[in-house]
């Protein structure tokens, strides 16, 4: 019984606090991590060669994957772009459209950009979690997060409503 609403917990069902196993604690996804969206790139900013902008089509089974004809952003807009560009094994996530909820690693070994309605979730500095943990509990969320989206004929979500999103964290020694 104690696993079964262990696991409930983990994917943010609402069980009071006693309900936890020792040592568990409730947290907002936003307690551990930032969740940032990506930039509204221009298609005039679109070229042949420079850096590859990363869209929700790019979130294929799990990791990002470059498509044949993916836009390319010019070199030079890095400094000036700097905060969206993608680091290697950033955690992914569709915020827009029919697959909202969508996952996936960044596991490229080249530079990208984080374009809009992607988003990215950062650790923040003193996060009680471990980043392997993290990637358990954002795919466990992504069925949440699709239900969670809101609007009429396309499902939307934003960063600060899935930074609300409530889950059971366990110590550090048991993730």
């Amino acid at each position: 019984m104690k696993l079964k609403k262990t696991a409930s917990a983990l994917e943010g069902s609402s069980l009071d606090d006693e309900e936890l196993l020792e040592g568990w604690n409730y947290v907002s996804i936003g307690d551990i991590c930032q969740v940032q969206g990506g930039f509204a790139f221009k298609s005039v900013e679109y070229q042949n060669e420079g850096i590859p902008l990363i869209r929700i089509s790019n979130l294929i089974n799990e990791e990002v994957k470059l498509e044949v004809k993916n836009p390319l952003i010019f070199h030079h807009l890095a400094d000036k772009y700097s905060n969206f560009l993608l680091k290697k094994n950033d955690y992914l996530i569709a915020l827009s459209g029919a697959t909202t909820g969508k996952v996936a690693i960044n596991n490229l070994d080249q530079l990208a950009f984080l374009n809009q309605r992607v988003g990215r979730f950062r650790l923040k500095s003193d996060s009680r979690i471990d980043s392997n943990f993290l990637w358990y509990v954002i795919k466990n969320i992504s069925r949440r997060v699709l239900s969670e989206a809101y609007g009429g004929a396309q499902p939307n979500i934003s960063p600060k409503d899935i930074e609300k999103i409530r889950i059971s964290l366990p110590p550090l020694a048991e993730q």
